[in-house]
């Protein structure tokens, strides 16, 4: 994920915040109910695209790219549904792009990645340690949506995957405690818990960018 820059246009930042506050807790509801294998996804996949294509007739022409942009990747994610990968290797043409804005949609690649029921725990697991600093450096100064939204959607995520694959992680029983741990610490080193413990069952390395971070 790059980082932000203080060269980020007012647009531009409009349109991260925006999509951080506005979209990314819906955008977040639909990836699990894809990924719980729910039924019915489509009608608010479609009400998240209606939200996205509201926004295209922004005057600037960097602010309808973007949300042109994300209206297209919600299609792809919750309609189309091509894999985790392809939607891996789309956060290139965002990373080509500067403004937070389209950090963001880079950040919603990896989260809609992790949407499909298909998606090995492990593979998730690394799509969620490559977000998780962009989104907590994002978002934790707003309480009501990293602590109130952001958080408990990974935890809701996690304890559910653990719960279903527990055979997949090793020594559960610890890694068990280390997520019951995570849960009920400080809200401000929670997600680095959860998500180093969950790396550590799944024998998955903490990313290189990020590392003190998740050692903090």
């Amino acid at each position: 994920m790059p980082s932000n820059t203080p060269q980020t246009p007012p647009s531009a930042a409009a349109d991260a915040s925006v999509l951080l506050q506005g979209v990314l807790p819906d955008f977040l509801n639909v990836v699990q109910a894809v990924a719980e294998g729910k039924p019915d996804t489509a009608e608010s996949a479609q009400t998240l695209i209606k939200q996205l294509e509201s926004h295209i007739g922004e005057e600037d022409e960097e602010s309808q790219a973007v949300w042109t942009a994300a209206a297209k990747l919600a299609q792809r994610v919750f309609i189309e549904r091509p894999g985790p990968l392809p939607l891996i290797d789309a956060t290139q043409e965002f990373e080509e792009h500067e403004g937070a804005g389209w950090q963001v949609l880079c950040a919603l690649c990896y989260l809609g990645a992790s949407a499909d029921s298909g998606t090995p725990p492990r593979l998730a697991a690394a799509f969620h340690m490559t977000v998780a600093e962009f989104l907590f450096n994002e978002t934790h100064e707003n309480p009501e949506l990293y602590e109130g939204i952001i958080l408990p959607w990974f935890v809701s995520y996690w304890t559910r995957v653990f719960a279903d694959a527990r055979f997949r992680f090793q020594t559960p029983r610890m890694i068990e405690t280390e997520m019951k741990t995570a849960i009920e610490s400080d809200p401000q080193v929670r997600l680095q818990r959860l998500l180093g413990a969950v790396g550590f069952g799944l024998d998955i390395a903490l990313p290189d960018e990020g590392k003190e971070w998740f050692k903090a």
